[in-house]
């Protein structure tokens, strides 16, 4: 669930640089930090599993889901940034490819 959820953030995240080449925004390194900031401190608090009273109070699985934010997360996020980046880059004039 929170890899796809992570998938669906980035591709939300390309869509958004499409956007912001389409009109011309210079937004993309705020899209950046602000999907860092989101995957670091607001997503993970979505996946937490309830905890019962009667129950055992036990903090791992609440550190298991803030790691995969950040270790899947964030990475995620920049790697669709430069994908993005090396896909954009303008051709030379009379560059060929063969």
């Amino acid at each position: 669930m929170i890899l796809a959820f992570i998938l669906l953030v980035c591709l939300i995240q390309f869509f958004l640089y499409w956007v912001s080449d389409r009109f011309m925004l210079p937004l993309k390194l705020s899209i950046l930090v602000g999907l860092i900031l989101a995957h670091a401190f607001i997503f993970p608090p979505y996946f937490f599993p309830v905890i019962e009273d009667d129950g055992i109070r036990c903090g791992m699985p609440l550190l298991g889901v803030t790691l995969a934010f950040w270790i899947f997360g964030i990475p995620a996020t920049i790697l669709t940034h430069v994908t993005y980046l090396l896909i954009k880059i303008p051709k030379r004039p009379g560059a060929s490819v063969k």
